[in-house]
């Protein structure tokens, strides 16, 4: 439970932060190197965050969630027992 928290914030920190790459671009109203570097560091923690967030859910409870778990072995001996 504690990783699907974890993957949840990341994911709003990161989204938060190209949020705010995008709102230096857009908002601004002079063209400089503050701009310029005030973009960088946002795309920069929202990498981070989001990679962070791609890493956990991967790595974590997420990772089987569009995995088909194979049948147990007790119920294909019951689904051969019925189709006799």
């Amino acid at each position: 439970m504690e990783l699907l928290i974890l993957t949840a914030i990341c994911g709003l920190v990161g989204l938060g932060c190209v949020g705010g790459a995008a709102w230096a671009i857009v908002g601004g109203e002079d063209v400089g190197v503050e701009r310029i570097f005030l973009v960088m560091v946002w795309l920069l923690f929202a990498a981070l965050f989001l990679g962070l967030a791609a890493w956990v859910a991967r790595q974590g409870p997420l990772r089987s969630l569009g995995k088909k778990s194979p049948p147990q072995p007790e119920q294909k001996e019951e689904a051969v027992g019925k189709s006799a």
